[in-house]
């Protein structure tokens, strides 16, 4: 199975050496780290076949139902323009990310 990562998120591609350590965004947890990577940071330059050096952080969470979940679920509360839901929605990933057990397992329409 392939891990997707999400930019800004659990992974990160910052240039060369400029960053000692990341957490990740959705989980906190401190990401590992590849240094001095040649090659894309993005989809679309994977494309064009654009290549630059940088170090690559990801979170070695990413992947899990309950990380994925807790994901979807921020994103959701950033989106919304309800103060109410993105409290709501706040609430539930931080249970999540507390327990590391995923509250429900399709919300593939969400995500």
């Amino acid at each position: 199975m392939t891990t997707h990562y999400h930019k800004g998120w659990d992974a990160f591609q910052p240039d060369p050496s400029t960053e000692k350590e990341m957490f990740c965004r959705v989980c906190g947890t401190k990401l590992d780290v590849i240094r001095d990577v040649l090659g894309p940071r993005s989809s679309i330059g994977a494309m064009f076949g654009h290549k630059s050096r940088h170090d690559s952080f990801c979170c070695p969470n990413a992947g899990d139902k309950w990380h994925d979940q807790a994901l979807a679920l921020l994103e959701m509360a950033y989106k919304t323009p309800s103060k109410v839901f993105e409290e709501m929605l706040l609430k539930e990933a931080e249970a999540i990310i507390q327990s590391r057990e995923a509250t429900k397992t399709d919300y593939s329409m969400f995500h």
